[in-house]
């Protein structure tokens, strides 16, 4: 063999086996899926009323496939109260749980010398990969209040608010529903109905519903569709990515008015392909934008409390997110364009933004929110901006509560007491004022005072009657 022809032959062989060891590298990389981004769950303390000044802060993390493939080699945990100093959690135990194919991060801090009032406790976390190339951040927040006099024995049953939960679906096993390329729905169920291309809820389900169907509406009539949280990560409320996870399909597709709850880690994971999602209420339930042919979908009128929307892998930027009221939620974009936000309600907002002020009277805030701070990373220095924040919450829902009264604020609200405590306590103060009143006469009491106090009197009166 000639040395040209030897020098052929170790080329061309080295090209084939550059070209083999490419496609499995490859192959490996598509099979082997990219963490997602850590899910909190605060433990303690809770949405409520303590006594103490003193409480036990315990956090858990669940980050699906962290371990797996991708091991986080930093991870970043802390806590700030009111949007003071941030303070590092110590973790107290970090694991690769194999049934959840997920990490579970778990620590804890003692919160001291908490004054009386309300308070926001925000945790945030940062879990880096890749030599810190790649950083997943998420956080979340509760409010609780402080109020050593508080006794829950003297209270009524509070109204439920935009905050508060229903009561779940009872229990049952999980029915996992298909609407088939033909239409069908497999397995056969009276718990939805079919009419055409729309797809109506008659009863709350435990469950999923994968679509293979363009075309449709799914009507969620005010009912509720219910996940297992971390007892179940792999379950997805609504899938419209596909079977065979190609992204693309299923558009125009329409889901409202259904409540998503419980879901980890998606509530709906959809392409951005012309669907629609108005008025539903997402609890605990993400909603995963991912990849699609980039036409965009329409997320309106919608409330998202403890949730999230998760723009991923989706560089068109054409996703339109408006009217929502986003109670202790936000949006996270990574690896794609931010979508186009605008008008929507943020409960936080206030607490970030101290000095804003309303634009004459317009119901829009005068200050742009920053709803997701991490510039520069994997959406680069796209900004992630909602130009003109909503002073209120949107209110105009075609099912306007889901057996909750109405939209609100987080802020705990100020306990209301019995008529039949407020009256006797007025009466006791109105005797006590006047006896006051006639003992200082002699010491020249001005009559405006006189006056000014049984106006502030009945003034008081007539606000509680």
């Amino acid at each position: 063999m000639g040395k040209k022809t030897f020098m052929a032959t170790t080329i061309t062989s080295g090209l084939l086996i550059s070209l083999i060891a490419g496609v499995q590298f490859v192959e490996v990389a598509r099979a082997n899926p990219f963490p997602t981004y850590p899910v909190i769950s605060i433990e303690s303390p809770t949405n409520k009323t303590y006594t103490a000044n003193s409480l036990l802060l315990n956090v858990t993390l669940l980050t699906q496939w962290d371990g797996l493939y991708f091991t986080s080699e930093n991870r970043i945990v802390n806590y700030c109260i009111d949007w003071k100093d941030s303070i590092q959690i110590t973790p107290t135990e970090y694991k690769f749980d194999a049934e959840k194919q997920a990490s579970i991060f778990s620590g804890s801090a003692v919160l001291t010398d908490l004054t009386e009032g309300t308070h926001n406790l925000r945790v945030n976390a940062e879990y880096h990969y890749d030599n810190g190339k790649q950083v997943f951040v998420s956080n979340s927040n509760v409010n609780f209040t402080i109020d050593p006099n508080y006794s829950p024995s003297l209270l009524p049953s509070p109204s439920p608010t935009l905050t508060s939960t229903p009561s779940p679906v009872k229990a049952q096993e999980p029915l996992n529903l298909t609407v088939k390329p033909d239409g069908s729905v497999e397995p056969s169920t009276d718990l939805l109905e079919r009419n055409g291309n729309t797809y109506t809820f008659k009863s709350d389900i435990l469950g999923t519903v994968t679509v293979r169907k363009a075309g449709i509406t799914i009507d969620g009539a005010g009912y509720t569709l219910q996940g297992k949280g971390n007892q179940d990560v792999n379950m997805r409320g609504i899938n419209l990515v596909g079977h065979d996870e190609t992204f693309n399909a299923y558009g125009n597709v329409l889901v409202k008015n259904l409540r998503i709850y419980n879901f980890l880690p998606d509530g709906i994971y959809t392409p951005s392909n012309n669907n629609s999602f108005i008025g539903n209420r997402f609890e605990r339930a993400r909603l995963h934008i991912i990849g699609g042919s980039g036409v965009g979908n329409v997320i309106k009128h919608n409330a998202f409390i403890d949730s999230e929307i998760f723009v991923d892998y989706n560089n068109g930027g054409l996703d339109v997110i408006t009217k929502n009221n986003f109670i202790d939620s936000t949006i996270f974009v990574d690896l794609a364009k931010p979508p186009i936000v605008d008008k929507n309600y943020w409960s936080n907002y206030t607490a970030e933004y101290p000095n804003a002020r309303e634009v004459n009277s317009s119901a829009i805030w005068d200050t742009p929110n920053v709803y997701d701070k991490f510039i520069g990373g994997s959406h680069g220095n796209d900004p992630c901006i909602d130009y003109h924040p909503l002073v209120n919450p949107v209110a105009d829902f075609e099912i306007p509560n889901f057996n909750i009264t109405s939209p609100s604020p987080t802020s705990t609200p100020i306990p209301e007491f019995p008529l039949w405590i407020i009256l006797p306590t007025l009466l006791i103060i109105i005797i006590s004022v006047v006896a006051a009143i006639k003992r200082k006469k002699n010491h020249h009491l001005p009559k405006s005072a006189q006056s000014g106090s049984f106006l502030f009197l009945y003034c008081l009166v007539l606000e509680y009657l």
